[in-house]
């Protein structure tokens, strides 16, 4: 426990004071998986780089002190990924049924960044999939796992993802985190922020 909280605080401090240019959308809580570890409750994060124009799915998984960052060029594939899993949830429900299915066409194929000990490392055709899984029946959750990657010009550093597993609650707030509304007022905070600092120059 004492080691999750040390990595939850590092893991917050270093998310909310990014670089310049970026912040948070949404901080969310999750379950990682690997086989050495079992399950270890965590957090992420979905940041904007306004400088590049781009969002990022941060994660600080608990095999190791990664830092990483998965670019997602827009947020309209995850949001229909979310969509699909409401929409079975709804009919899972309905119907009494367990399921453990990967969600249709909800695969994306990006770049991603990691940061291990002193070095940083970058992965081409990194890919995320998205899985229905039933733990029983109205007891739902979304499962996203990666492929492997080797860094660009390190063939033999690799990097692949822990499995996050998140609840329809923190699925729920995800959706929320997400949504045009909630990301206007992450942007209006932060440059509310940069003003603040302005007048102190």
């Amino acid at each position: 426990m004492k080691k999750l909280l040390v990595m939850m605080f590092l893991f917050l401090s270093f998310m909310l004071f990014g670089s310049d240019g970026e912040y948070v959308v949404h901080i969310g809580e999750c379950n990682y998986h690997n086989s050495i570890t079992g399950f270890t409750e965590s957090q992420y994060a979905i940041k904007y780089d306004e400088e590049n124009n781009r969002y990022y799915l941060a994660i600080f998984s608990s095999n190791s002190y990664y830092r990483a960052w998965i670019i997602l060029d827009d947020l309209d594939k995850l949001k229909s990924n979310l969509a699909k899993f409401f929409e079975w949830d709804k009919l899972a429900n309905e119907k009494q049924i367990k399921l453990d299915k990967e969600l249709t066409e909800s695969a994306i194929i990006t770049k991603m960044i990691w940061y291990n000990g002193d070095d940083w490392f970058y992965g081409l055709d990194f890919e995320l999939y998205f899985s229905f899984f039933s733990r029983g029946i109205g007891d739902n959750e979304l499962v996203i796992c990666s492929n492997k990657v080797s860094d660009r010009d390190n063939e033999y550093m690799t990097y692949q993802m822990d499995d996050m597993y998140l609840t329809k609650d923190q699925l729920i707030l995800l959706s929320d985190g997400i949504s045009d509304n909630n990301i206007a007022k992450a942007k209006k905070v932060y440059e509310d922020k940069l003003k603040e600092a302005d007048m102190f120059k």
